[in-house]
């Protein structure tokens, strides 16, 4: 129960802290960012896993600062990243809980199972 707290806690704080501080954060990757490429990616991780600001208007200023290589670059390690961190915080955290709402509606827990042995067993 702490854990789910914690990490609750600890993506309503980060959640906040991009609601306060994106918009002068957007400004200063248009602007210095390009100087800056790790602590961008950081900021477009962050972006994409708090969508306070829509993350095309995000990937259009770092594809201006950058470019389109390294902006298409950096817009890809963020949002995978974000994907990766959001995977192990459900997985870690609340995968106990998930498997009670599996058990607790049958059907789902039947289509649940289908999709898992039926994952790579069949090629489109």
């Amino acid at each position: 129960m702490i854990k789910k707290a914690g990490i609750a806690l600890l993506y309503i704080v980060i959640g906040f802290l991009i609601y306060l501080y994106g918009e002068p954060l957007i400004v200063w990757i248009n602007e210095e960012g390009h100087n800056y490429v790790t602590i961008t990616t950081i900021a477009a991780t962050m972006f994409s896993l708090f969508p306070i600001i829509p993350y095309p208007v995000i990937g259009g200023i770092i594809g201006a600062a950058y470019g389109p290589l390294l902006g298409t670059i950096v817009i890809w390690i963020g949002s995978s990243a974000a994907s990766i961190i959001m995977f192990l915080f459900v997985r870690y955290g609340y995968q106990d809980w998930g498997y009670k709402v599996l058990r607790k509606y049958k059907a789902l827990e039947k289509v649940t199972i289908l999709f898992e042995k039926m994952l790579f067993s069949q090629s489109f």
